[in-house]
């Protein structure tokens, strides 16, 4: 609530905090995100794990590292072998297939080059398009 209040007020007074460093935001930004999500697993971890038990925890953890990691490479390797695409794109089609922005940023500062944020949007679009409606469809076949 603090958060909303203080950007009221900077919205309406925009000398009100001063003028702030993008780097010093940024790292307040990305520190309270990791912040809040460390807290919650803290809370939330032990009864999940107690909930689980035995050896569905360990599948779980294997099927869902699976999940997220086979299709960005699979994605990958059709990208350069089948369509010829140059890595760099391949790259940033894959990340654009996974909602990942830090992932595309990530690409574009070790490239040196924008180019990867070409086929970005339409991977995201895609996919986000793709997931509504497999949801909605689930949601009516459930």
């Amino acid at each position: 609530m603090a958060g909303v209040g203080v950007s009221y007020f900077r919205s309406r007074n925009p000398e009100f905090g001063g003028p702030v460093h993008e780097g010093a935001r940024s790292f307040l930004q990305d520190f309270g995100l990791n912040a809040f999500v460390a807290v919650l697993s803290a809370n939330v971890g032990p009864k999940v794990i107690t909930a689980l038990g035995g050896d569905t925890i360990l599948w779980l953890a294997l099927i869902g590292t699976a999940g997220a990691l086979i299709p960005p490479f699979i994605a990958f390797w059709i990208g350069i072998k089948f369509f010829g695409l140059n890595s760099i794109i391949a790259a940033g089609a894959s990340t654009g297939a996974r909602n990942s922005t830090p992932g595309l940023n990530a690409i574009m500062e070790e490239s040196g080059s924008s180019v990867a944020a070409v086929p970005y949007p339409v991977s995201y679009a895609l996919t986000t398009v793709l997931a509504l409606i497999g949801g909605y469809v689930s949601m009516i076949l459930s």
